[in-house]
């Protein structure tokens, strides 16, 4: 994407993340830990056998697997069919279900994470804030009301 960043997932402490390469093939994608962190690098050999002797792990792999396929392709759908404010509508009522009303992402996370520029998320959030369906106390958002569908 010529140097634009573009934001497909965010893990939790206890997650894996490079499992695309077990195929083989190259990276998909790179990480970036937004905090200090403890990783473990598994060699594919390793997976591939504690795979075979382990089903329930293997499942919990191939569902976890599955369920990011269907985030990025959702993600792509959005991207391709969506203006900007409901691709941006979608992610801030997910991060307020998640935390209790907040969203505690940057505009250039928020813009990365929808495929917009910080400009247009800054934008609309300032227009949010004026149609008071949002405040922006420090380093935050915040919901006061539903956001509306169109914008």
């Amino acid at each position: 994407l010529s140097g634009k960043l573009l934001r497909y997932n965010m893990i939790e402490a206890g997650e894996f993340f490079g499992e695309m390469a077990l195929d083989g093939g190259p990276r998909s994608a790179s990480v970036k830990a937004l905090t200090d962190c403890r990783c473990a690098v598994v060699v594919n050999s390793q997976v591939v056998a504690f795979c075979a002797q382990n089903s329930s792990f293997a499942h919990h792999l191939l569902t976890t697997v599955i369920g990011r396929a269907r985030s990025v392709t959702q993600a792509a759908q959005d991207m391709a069919l969506l203006e900007v404010y409901p691709r941006l509508a979608k992610v801030l009522n997910r991060e307020f279900a998640q935390q209790n009303g907040v969203c505690l992402l940057t505009h250039a996370s928020l813009a990365a994470h929808i495929g917009a520029s910080r400009h247009m998320v800054s934008k609309l959030v300032r227009d949010l804030v004026k149609g008071h369906y949002l405040a922006a106390p420090k380093g935050a958002l915040q919901r006061l009301k539903a956001l509306p569908t169109d914008w």
